[in-house]
């Protein structure tokens, strides 16, 4: 299923973190942003990896997990249209701190920070596969 520039763009506006960019920019971003289908149980990804991609949850869901020592998973945090998770890859670059597997979930991807986005020198595609 294709996700037009405007589509994509309506889905930002929406989130805090791009929701004070200007209409043009947001299309800017739009374009930029991968978008992404995860089958259910699919990891997008795991606890230690490299941080590069934030995801904003069009449609299903997907939660947040750590495994504790004694073996138990332990959920962190459960995702669902409009919400965004792997937003810390926007601010920093550490690793991944929780797992996340999909529960079927479409996403859209922005491969940069907003203030980055916002400029045209900032036309990166995304670095991470999923």
């Amino acid at each position: 299923m294709s996700t037009s520039v405007e589509e994509t763009a309506g889905l930002l506006a929406r989130v805090g973190v791009f929701s004070e960019l200007a209409q043009p920019e947001l299309e800017h971003v739009a374009e930029v942003a991968v978008p992404r289908s995860f089958a259910g149980g699919e990891v997008v990804f795991r606890e230690g990896d490299e941080s590069n991609t934030t995801y904003i949850v069009r449609a299903g869901h997907a939660r947040a997990v750590r495994q504790h020592s004694d073996g138990r998973v332990l959920t962190l945090a459960n995702f669902g249209p409009g919400e965004v998770f792997g937003e810390l890859a926007m601010f920093d670059s550490d690793r991944r701190s929780a797992t996340i597997p999909s529960k079927p979930c479409r996403a859209a991807s922005p491969p940069c920070s907003p203030s980055s986005c916002a400029t045209p020198r900032a036309r990166a595609p995304a670095t991470r596969t999923c």
